[in-house]
């Protein structure tokens, strides 16, 4: 699996790319793809398994998260990130199933932020937002924890 090249779409108005939706001059987003995968390489060992190395479907993940406007599920990411006819079953497998270990991340994350004395005596808060759900037409729906509920119940929850 091979993403797409690192250049972002061309801007178009209101677009996701167009700097000036976000109140950006243009230098500031041009290397955007480039330090994107500077970041995913920092953190590419943390989706390695035994037998394989998943990074890259981290690095299409997000860019997905990152690139795109609405509609951010495993099939439409696969398809606008890597090839639009892929379906998002290896994207979900490596989000669900894969044995890649999270801790992993929070580690990296940990040591990254001990790096920088600006952020020492701070805290890094990750909200997690449950929806309740029912059906199999929404992509990673499963019983799990939904924090809006208190409980444990059919849905989706994003961080």
């Amino acid at each position: 699996m091979s993403p797409k090249n690192n250049e972002l779409q061309t801007p178009e108005k209101n677009s996701l790319f167009d700097e000036k939706r976000w109140g950006l001059p243009a230098e500031a987003v041009a290397d955007l793809a480039e330090r994107l995968r500077r970041i995913w390489s920092r953190f590419r060992a943390c989706f390695t398994t035994q037998t394989r190395d998943t990074s890259e479907h981290a690095f299409v993940y997000l860019r997905g998260l990152l690139t795109m406007d609405q509609k951010r599920n495993y099939a439409n990411i696969s398809r606008r990130v890597i090839d639009p006819k892929e379906d998002g079953q290896n994207l979900q497998h490596f989000m669900s199933d894969s044995p890649w270990k999270g801790q992993a991340v929070f580690a990296q994350i940990q040591t990254e932020i001990q790096q920088r004395p600006k952020l020492r005596g701070g805290i890094l808060t990750l909200d997690d937002s449950g929806d309740k759900r029912a059906g199999t037409e929404s992509a990673g729906v499963s019983r799990q924890y939904i924090g809006r509920l208190g409980k444990v119940d059919l849905g989706q929850v994003g961080v």
